[in-house]
């Protein structure tokens, strides 16, 4: 009985979680594009921060699993990598851009707080 009611629920659960997981992950380009609509990017600039994603992205990704670093060191490196970002996106941006963009991340941390705090 347990069986016919725990196995569906589990690979409910699991399907769910893979789904989630891979809709919560986007991509360089689906985040230049979300910034491109967020800060009316010219096509120049979004070229150019999707470039910025993609090496981002490539330092992430070489380094999530590096089981020689530590796991404060690994948060580190990702924090620099993400701010490194920051700093070169505002350099393509106008002064308006710039500053719709520190809203932006600004609503970014409120969110990731409010969601640590929850979970």
């Amino acid at each position: 009985m347990y069986k016919k009611i725990f196995l569906p629920g589990f690979f409910v659960l699991i399907f769910a979680f893979t789904f989630c997981n891979a809709q919560f992950r986007r991509t360089p380009q689906e985040r230049a594009q979300n910034l491109k609509s967020r800060l009316n990017l010219t096509d120049e600039q979004t070229q150019k921060v999707t470039g910025i994603y993609q090496w981002a992205d490539s330092i992430m990704s070489a380094n999530m699993n590096n089981s020689s670093m530590s796991r404060m060191d690994r948060r580190e490196l990702f924090r620099s990598t993400m701010d490194s970002s920051n700093v070169q996106i505002e350099k393509i941006l106008t002064d308006y851009q710039k500053a719709e963009y520190q809203k932006f991340l600004q609503e970014r941390r409120h969110r990731f707080q409010r969601n640590n705090n929850n979970g």
